[in-house]
């Protein structure tokens, strides 16, 4: 089987200019793991965005198959608010997951950067495209 070639912050965000990813990750408390295959993550309360790789996706509804690039750890209720999610993501090959904090998701950063409202709408758009959750 192949493998998707690994994808990195800067291809999924290349909206961003060179300085913006730099600044995000420093918002967002960004950090990238590889997860070889055969292992499992917790989210922890945080929101993971799989940049490559598959596997399997436990929640509390179940269990998914997703491949790269999805967002879990996060769903948005009935109502259109986003809420964490317990998750567990077991790599079915080597998956790279970009960690965030939930708590970002839920207001601006202090220096109301732009960057930090697209990353908003990236995520609102990945829920309604590809959320293994909903």
């Amino acid at each position: 089987m192949r493998q998707e070639a690994p994808r990195s912050m800067e291809e999924v965000f290349s909206w961003l200019p060179e300085e913006g990813l730099e600044t995000l990750g420093a918002c967002f408390d960004l950090t990238e793991e590889r997860i070889p295959a055969g292992e499992t993550r917790s989210s922890d309360g945080r929101i993971g965005c799989l940049l490559s790789g598959r596997g399997r996706l436990r929640t509390e509804r179940g269990e998914t198959a997703l491949a790269s690039v999805c967002l879990l750890g996060i769903t948005v209720t009935d109502r259109g608010e986003r809420r964490p999610v317990a998750a567990e993501l077991t790599a079915e090959e080597e998956c790279t997951v970009l960690w965030f904090r939930f708590e970002m998701v839920r207001m601006v950063c202090y220096a109301a950067c732009w960057f930090h409202v697209r990353f908003l709408n990236e995520i609102d758009r990945l829920l309604e495209e590809k959320a293994p959750e909903r």
